[in-house]
């Protein structure tokens, strides 16, 4: 597989996921939680089987995008059902979602741990079907063990709540950042980049429908999106804060596993062995982050986390022959999971309670959505990035590591971006200290 295909396994997910987040949302918010977070974790099981038997690029870049869509659809109910059962700020409400914080980096690393295990043991495609058979556990888990919809207020399937969804808004969000997106994607696949046309009609048409849903959001009685919290200073640096966070954690681990894979020739489970820090750290930082936010501030732990960015993308833009692991990627892994450990548990907190508990769902859409979207325009410029470097030469040029440091430079850049924002914050401490049931 070409660059561009590899790139597109990961693009196709968050492109898809991107697209869909805030519609799940307002799905789950209007007819329940409980029932799509199973239907959602029973549909990627499905897709990860299917995406087992793929016999080219092509079918299996479709299969990640449906993937995306399930990520879409469990998201949101999942945030909401948190978001609604801990409806107090309280001790036990932060540990609850640094517990799901912890989540993104334990299932980075423990899922590349399984695809590692499974393709030494096998062939790539039985990583597919491993993690098709442990998410269908995952949904019997869930419709086992997660209660009903009792803290929302559901009006069920007739026309009163039908009327309540913005269908427009639904179409604008979905077609308008799904070609958005698409076309940075598309510019590493084309010979001509962004000079090709079709690259740049979805690019313009996609903006354009992006910016027509925004002021469709701005008139709508049942927005998707309530753009009235964009107002509040905190929440949208928090925000853009968290969307670099999100595509320099992503984008870092992506392209140093490609390093480690294509330069230094390491198997797909020492990858994974490599990537173990990440995760476990993931669990300490998540476990520190519960225990501290409601007794430190919480713009101490953005700059902290913020910070941590940018050493590890400093770190990882130095990498060369010569430089061991634990010199260079072990420090650079454990400031990645501090830095976006500390954002996300942080944001999630401050975005979940500036909205009504009837808006919970739609919440935790509303900043995954925004934060998947940077993922995937950031994946694509460093894969231009990567190119335009050399990264896809033929011979001796393409086992070198100066495209590699080029993607790291371009995250060093976007995460000092977020180091100069988050001093702006007003934020302190979130949750009570009495302990609340």
């Amino acid at each position: 597989m070409t660059s561009a295909e590899i790139s597109w396994l990961s693009a196709a997910n968050n492109l898809a996921a991107g697209s869909f987040l805030l519609l799940f949302g307002r799905v789950a918010d209007l007819f329940g939680r409980r029932w799509l977070l199973i239907a959602a974790l029973a549909s990627f099981a499905v897709f990860s089987i299917v995406a087992g038997f793929a016999t080219n690029a092509v079918y299996l870049d479709v299969m990640s995008g449906l993937q995306g869509i399930s990520c879409a659809a469990a998201v949101p109910p999942a945030l909401g059902k948190l978001g609604g059962v801990y409806r107090v700020p309280s001790w036990r409400k932060n540990r609850a979602f640094a517990c799901f914080s912890a989540g993104y980096p334990v299932g980075f690393v423990l899922g590349g741990f399984i695809a590692g295990v499974a393709t030494d043991v096998g062939t790539w495609r039985v990583s597919f079907w491993a993690m098709g058979v442990l998410y269908a556990v995952f949904a019997v888990a869930a419709w086992w063990t997660v209660p009903s919809d009792g803290e929302q207020s559901l009006g069920g399937w007739n026309m009163k709540t039908l009327r309540q969804f913005d269908l427009v808004g639904a179409v604008l969000t979905v077609a308008g950042m799904g070609m958005f997106t698409a076309s940075f994607t598309l510019t590493g696949d084309s010979e001509g980049g962004w000079r090709e046309g079709y690259v740049l009609a979805l690019l313009i048409v996609g903006a354009i429908l992006i910016g027509t849903f925004i002021y469709w959001q701005s008139i709508c009685r049942n927005p998707l999106m309530p753009l009235g919290v964009f107002k509040d200073r905190n929440f949208s640096i928090l925000v853009f804060a968290l969307c670099i966070g999100n595509l320099s954690f992503g984008g870092n681990l992506f392209w140093i596993s490609l390093l480690w894979q294509r330069v230094e020739r390491q198997k797909p489970l020492m990858v994974a062995v490599r990537l173990l820090p990440a995760g476990v750290g993931g669990i300490v930082v998540n476990a520190v982050a519960g225990l501290v936010m409601h007794k430190v501030s919480n713009k101490l732990l953005m700059v902290v986390g913020t910070a941590s960015l940018v050493v590890a993308s400093a770190l990882w833009s130095a990498t060369g022959p010569g430089l061991s692991y634990w010199a260079l990627s072990f420090p650079a892994l454990l400031c990645s999971v501090i830095g976006v450990d500390f954002q996300f548990t942080v944001t999630n907190m401050y975005v979940l309670s500036s909205m009504s508990s009837d808006q919970q769902s739609v919440a935790g859409g509303m900043f995954n959505t925004i934060a998947r979207i940077a993922s995937t325009i950031a994946l694509g410029i460093q894969t231009a990035v990567y190119e335009g470097a050399g990264g896809t030469a033929d011979g001796a040029d393409a086992l070198q590591y100066r495209p590699y440091q080029a993607t790291f430079w371009f995250s060093l850049g976007a995460t000092f971006l977020g180091l100069v924002a988050v001093p702006f914050l007003t934020i302190g401490t979130q949750g009570a200290k009495k302990k609340t049931p």
